[in-house]
């Protein structure tokens, strides 16, 4: 998503207007609305992935598996 461009919203059809980055593309009104609703979500998957390094963690040092512990963190837009 952040290497594809698009075509900027509200942009009359016949004009062909340079392209912008995905989030840029929406209207003024969407972008703050959209941008706290991904940066809530990135949040919470950072989270769930701190929860399961912890939970493969315990799991190796019980059973004596050696089950992978990365994940790559998720990055802001």
């Amino acid at each position: 998503m952040r290497t594809k461009r698009w075509f900027p919203g509200g942009n009359a059809p016949d004009l062909v207007p340079d392209t912008v980055t995905w989030i840029e593309s929406l209207p003024a009104n969407n972008r703050e609305y959209v941008g706290r609703q991904i940066e809530d979500f990135r949040e919470r998957w950072a989270g769930f992935l701190d929860d399961m390094i912890r939970w493969l963690e315990k799991t190796n040092d019980t059973f004596g598996a050696t089950l992978h512990t990365y994940f790559e963190r998720p990055q802001k837009l």
